[in-house]
């Protein structure tokens, strides 16, 4: 009687304490097969105040806002988010599953209260597992910390299918990463990736791990990263494994120790990629690593390399025991033909950024360009267009197959795996299983949905010019428009060939690393009748650029000469030479406007191009009952016909960069602009502009 009388207030006490448990949570009992439930930030921040569940299960079951516990950074006071795991003696070890949602707004901020191991979860022990997590919008500051990760701060776990962006990256002291600061056996760093605006810290800062000593594969950052000792794009300090994976975006070290992938490198690196703008500090600066003493295998970089003493287009610097086999540098976009600033470069060969364009360049040293996901490693998928990436960062947009782009053979081999599921091993599905969840289906469709025709190239409407019985040429019938123009911008962010810093647009790919592309949020001119002619149209917003209504199709201004040509490389184009503009502007040997003799019709009373009437014409825009130029500066391409070859523009709306140069920083710009006297709308006319111009005056065209 007493034995069954204690059972059933032992199992009363168990049922009270489950639904305390639960009541604090969205559901579930914390077990494997009915985890915690997590669908409001309270309840995710409560799991921080009890460490009794921190071996428990959790799942996230909707995305969630964290804006709540913003608390007020700019009068110093901390954050109110209660971090999850707090030492080696207390650390989360249970799984957390993020099921593929999103943390939005998750911030934190110390004050000036140093303090170690912080992040979402601060410390994670072997057995732990944080899986299918999105952190978006995070602001992030552990000023004098250690150990310091957005997502986790001190890892020996498994963290598998997470990513963190934000404008407000991780600010701290030593072992700063942009998703984990410090990753150690037998944690692991699988398929995830990290892009923020700022990484800041003093000693080991890197763009995905501060340090590593475990293993990080099939991940990537794309952040600007600033550091004192060991700052590498992806790892500040390497002593474990890092493979297949690469980094973008822009770096710089203020004192030793500088690298595109890493600062310094004592483990291994196989089958990865740099192409950074890496501005090293007082020593030891590279492309791909800042100083190595371990393996680097089959890796590249196409990193733009400046610093002090010992900078290498590869590396820094090289220990006697430090080993590279089949590696490559480019020799055009780093700046300099050395591999390696100080130490033996055996194991690296420097090329052309054309070489490197060239599938047979790896293939030769004995990469892996298997043609298929399940067996391949690289993949070009044609020659002359880009360096080669790997397959595995393809399907994160859902570009499933060749050719690059994802258009409708993506969709048919998604299609073809439909509902595959225990996908476990991302290559069990042949990686169609794009978000990583476990199963192939309508998310990810999703993905694949939102990145359709990615990179394909804005719709050109071409004319063919046949010049002489010898030369001919193809040329854009109209000026590229901001649409055309936002198109690029935003699939060369998703390819991480640009990188935002403030309003300016900045190369990070290619022989214009680091060099700025465009302005956004630009006033125009108030002269010549307009009120803000010429103005910047292109804005950027939760993640995407976009265009002002009603200026789709006018001009694009403020792209300078590297973000013309960065826009024509990209789809294969190329900018016109002078002489090529001019031949086709002429159409006869008489013409002295590509219009013709005149700008001005008077026959029909209409302007034939968009300029500032003055001169010979002596006519003034109010002679027009219409003239869209006098508000915005610039007018729709075509607005006021084709001509000659039947092309439009030539005279007038925005004068036209050139390939043609007479000096190394200048270049030839052509036609006129809105704001221009007839006189330079002439065919002969002839501009000099530095390259780095953005201007509400200047846009350009291309050919092919």
């Amino acid at each position: 009687m007493k034995k069954t009388i204690l059972s059933s207030v032992f199992v009363m006490i168990f049922s009270v304490y489950s639904f305390v448990q639960a009541g604090f949570y969205g559901g579930g009992s914390g077990t494997a097969d009915d985890p915690y439930q997590i669908r409001t930030a309270e309840q995710m921040n409560t799991i921080g105040l009890n460490p009794d569940d921190w071996a428990g299960h959790f799942q996230l079951m909707n995305d969630i806002n964290m804006y709540e516990f913003l608390g007020d950074p700019d009068n110093c006071l901390p954050r109110e988010y209660n971090i999850i795991g707090s030492g080696a003696d207390n650390p989360f070890s249970g799984t957390f599953d993020g099921n593929g949602y999103v943390i939005s707004n998750f911030s934190y901020y110390n004050g000036s209260a140093p303090s170690n191991y912080v992040g979402l979860f601060g410390y994670t022990s072997s057995t732990a597992k944080i899986l299918n997590l999105g952190l978006e919008d995070v602001y992030f500051g552990a000023y004098y910390s250690n150990s310091v990760g957005v997502l986790v701060g001190y890892n020996k776990g498994e963290i598998s299918g997470c990513y963190i962006t934000g404008m407000g990256g991780p600010r701290g002291a030593n072992r700063v990463g942009g998703l984990v600061g410090e990753n150690w056996p037998p944690g692991t760093i699988t398929a995830c990736y990290s892009n923020v605006s700022i990484i800041w810290g003093k000693e080991d800062i890197g763009g995905l791990a501060g340090l590593n000593q475990g293993i990080i594969t099939m991940s990537y950052a794309n952040c600007s990263v600033i550091g004192e000792i060991g700052v590498g794009g992806l790892v500040g300090r390497n002593y474990g494994s890092i493979s297949k994976s690469y980094a973008t975006g822009w770096l710089s070290g203020e004192l030793f120790w500088s690298g595109g992938l890493t600062g310094l490198n004592s483990g291994t690196v196989a089958d990865c990629y740099a192409d950074l703008s890496v501005n090293g500090g007082q020593f030891w600066s590279g492309g791909l690593i800042g100083w190595n003493s371990g393996s680097v295998t089959d890796c590249y970089s196409a990193s733009t390399v400046s610093g002090g003493s010992y900078v290498g287009g590869f590396a820094g610097g090289n220990y006697s025991d430090g080993i590279f086999s089949g590696c490559f540098w480019d020799e055009q976009s780093s700046g300099t033909g050395d591999g390696v600033g100080d130490g033996s470069s055996s194991g690296l060969t420097g090329k052309t950024q054309q070489q490197m364009y060239m599938a047979g360049t790896f293939v030769n040293a004995g990469w892996d360009f298997s043609d298929d996901w399940v067996s391949g490693t690289w993949r070009m998928c044609s020659d002359g267009f880009d360096y080669p990436q790997l397959w595995w960062q393809f399907s994160f947009k859902g570009d499933l197959d060749c050719p690059d782009g994802v258009a409708l053979e993506d969709l048919v081999y998604l299609v073809e795996r439909w509902l595959l599921d225990d996908c476990g091993d991302y290559k069990d599905c042949d990686w169609a299983d794009v978000n990583r969840d476990g199963i192939v289906n309508s998310k990810d469709f999703a993905v694949l949905a939102s990145n359709w025709l990615d990179r394909k190239p804005p719709d050109i409407d071409w004319v063919a010019v046949e010049l002489y019985d010898w030369y001919s040429v193809e040329m854009s019938r109209y000026h590229t428009t901001n649409a055309q123009y936002a198109q690029y911008l935003n699939s060369a962010l998703n390819s991480g060939h640009i990188r935002l810093d403030g309003n300016l647009v900045i190369g990070v790919r290619g022989l214009y690393s680091g060099q700025v592309y465009y302005q956004l949020y630009m006033l125009g001119h108030t002269g010549y009748g307009a009120t803000n002619g010429g103005a910047s149209r292109i804005n950027y917003s939760n993640g995407k650029f976009t265009v002002d209504t009603g200026f789709e199709n006018h001009p694009v201004t403020y792209v300078s000469w590297y973000g013309a040509t960065a826009f024509a490389d990209y789809y294969g184009w190329v900018l016109p030479t002078e002489y090529q503009w001019e031949d086709v502007a002429r159409y006869t040997d008489t013409r002295v406007y590509a219009t013709g003799r005149y700008l001005y019709d008077y026959d029909s009373g209409k302007f034939l191009a968009n300029y500032r009437a003055n001169g010979d014409d002596s006519l003034s825009p109010s002679d027009l009952p219409y003239h869209p130029w006098v508000e915005h500066g610039t007018s729709e391409v075509g607005y006021f016909g084709t001509f000659g070859y039947g092309l439009a523009d030539m005279a007038g709306n925005v004068s036209e960069w050139t390939s043609t140069g007479t000096a190394e920083t200048h270049r030839t710009v052509r036609g006129g602009s809105w704001a221009s006297s007839d006189q330079a709308c002439s065919v002969w006319w002839t501009g000099l502009a530095s390259i780095e111009t953005m201007s509400p005056i200047m846009g350009f065209r291309v050919c092919r």
